[in-house]
């Protein structure tokens, strides 16, 4: 998502907050985004020492969801 000129929310791809943690919630999973993978091209990087990057999430409790 992001805020356009007038300041109106614009979902990214579709993607619709609210339906996505009703979902999240509903499997107990964490959200893995399909357009955004866990890997050195997400950051732009394609050297070695990209191998060496670690992807970690936190450790997420249900009030962690935005309201």
């Amino acid at each position: 998502m992001f805020l356009n000129s007038g300041k109106q929310v614009i979902p990214y791809r579709d993607q619709n907050y609210q339906e996505l943690k009703e979902q999240c919630l509903s499997q107990e999973n964490l959200f893995n985004d399909p357009y955004f993978e866990a890997g050195a091209s997400s950051l732009g990087l394609e050297s070695a020492k990209s191998k060496e990057i670690q992807w970690k999430r936190p450790k997420v409790r249900r009030s962690f969801f935005i309201q």
